[in-house]
């Protein structure tokens, strides 16, 4: 997005008299977070928006204040909603290139590194930053008798980096807290994720009512999947 997307489209199609729409069609893999970056914008403009109910194919919409309707898709199910109504052989065949080239663009979004980024040593630098930022503030909430991390292991996988933690201690509610690389990956906004597994030691299902009224209010990013509730600022 540019720099003065949405807001000005908004206003535009304000002037409409019928009823108008935004439609933000994104990669699937950015879904999540072209969506974060498009409800900050419109927080930063002052305009409120209501949730709408999605019609399929639509991962998000909103009716804003302003008139217009805002929603998000992507490439994959945009095309595939297209597929369902061409009429002719030629609309299928041009529709079916587009797919590829889509499919092409997101299979090639990373390409082979660079010697250049091999020796650039900001990155390593910038994990080992990230490393002390979740050391200092494990630290700071055992200090403030928030966490408790007795009999519990700093934990690294391929995917990510952290360690495990309880909530008020020993017999408090565990959790992971650190760098996921997957979860920064899908979802962007913050490298820095807590992670709350389904089993015994964490109790996702009952973390998640305690939590999401909190998150919603501060504007936290919370995912629920397979079991497991995850969150990030």
């Amino acid at each position: 997005m540019t720099e003065n997307q949405p807001i000005p489209h908004l206003k535009k199609l304000a002037d409409y008299e019928q009823p108008t729409v935004l439609l933000v069609v994104v990669p699937e893999a950015r879904e999540q977070t072209l969506w974060r970056e498009l409800s900050r914008r419109l927080s930063n403009d002052n305009i409120t928006a209501i949730n709408r109910e999605n019609s399929a194919g639509i991962v998000q919409s909103i009716t804003t204040e302003c008139g217009p309707i805002l929603a998000l898709t992507s490439w994959s199910k945009l095309l595939s909603a297209l597929e369902l109504e061409v009429a002719d052989d030629r609309a299928a065949s041009d529709l079916l290139q587009l797919r590829a080239l889509c499919e092409a663009a997101d299979s090639e979004a990373f390409l082979p590194v660079s010697s250049e980024e091999l020796s650039d040593q900001r990155a390593p630098a910038f994990i080992l930053q990230l490393n002390t930022v979740v050391q200092a503030a494990v630290e700071l909430a055992i200090t403030e008798g928030v966490l408790s991390i007795k009999r519990l292991n700093p934990q690294a996988s391929w995917d990510r980096i952290g360690r495990y933690a309880r909530l008020s201690g020993e017999q408090g509610v565990g959790m992971w807290i650190g760098i996921h690389f997957g979860l920064w990956k899908k979802h962007g906004g913050t490298p820095i994720w807590l992670f709350f597994s389904q089993e015994s030691f964490s109790r996702s299902a009952e973390v998640r009512p305690l939590l999401e009224p909190w998150a919603s209010k501060e504007g936290v990013f919370t995912i629920y999947q397979n079991g497991d509730y995850a969150g990030c600022h």
